[in-house]
């Protein structure tokens, strides 16, 4: 029996996810992928269209409607590849007792005002340019280290040659 995984979206949902397929097709292999589109489960309105108005739903509620969303779909252990706000969302969803193995969370830049960390198995990827990721202090607190990649900004997770790494290592270990 595969073990599942979970691939939370970034803040466009599936509307222009396509680096999601690419993920999927490599993982399906040893994985039951059970992806979620994060703007249905935070419950964003239709009209929000501009990346301001996403941002602003999840950060004054969305986040939360989407965590408990995750926890009421999702109660057997399951590793979890997320991106962006999918990051955050997942983390929160772990500390809330979601039973999460290992978290793999691309460009999630909001985890940088976490205070706690869950006690699954974490991996953080960040572009090396993404401004509003974590600082040394954070990953400090946190007891955690970053993979960061040169010449990369926040969209690290439509590449090519990083969807083939971040694949590697879920398959790997």
């Amino acid at each position: 029996m595969k073990k599942r995984l979970l691939i939370l979206s970034d803040l466009w949902g599936f509307t222009q996810a396509k680096y999601l397929e690419a993920y999927r097709e490599q993982l399906e292999s040893a994985y039951e992928v059970q992806p979620y589109d994060c703007c249905l489960l935070a419950e964003l309105p239709q009209g929000q269209k501009t990346q301001e108005q996403r941002h602003q739903h999840f950060v004054t509620g969305g986040i939360q409607k989407a965590v408990d969303a995750l926890i009421n779909a999702e109660w057997k252990r399951v590793d979890v590849l997320a991106f962006s706000v999918g990051g955050t969302i997942a983390w929160r969803a772990a500390l809330a007792g979601m039973p999460v193995d290992r978290l793999f969370a691309i460009a999630a830049t909001r985890l940088r005002y976490e205070e706690r960390r869950p006690t699954s198995e974490l991996q953080l990827w960040y572009g090396a340019f993404d401004p509003y990721q974590p600082n040394a202090e954070w990953y400090e607190k946190m007891q955690l280290s970053a993979h960061q990649w040169p010449g990369h900004g926040h969209d690290i997770y439509k590449d090519p040659s990083v969807i083939e790494a971040i694949c590697q290592e879920l398959l790997i270990s």
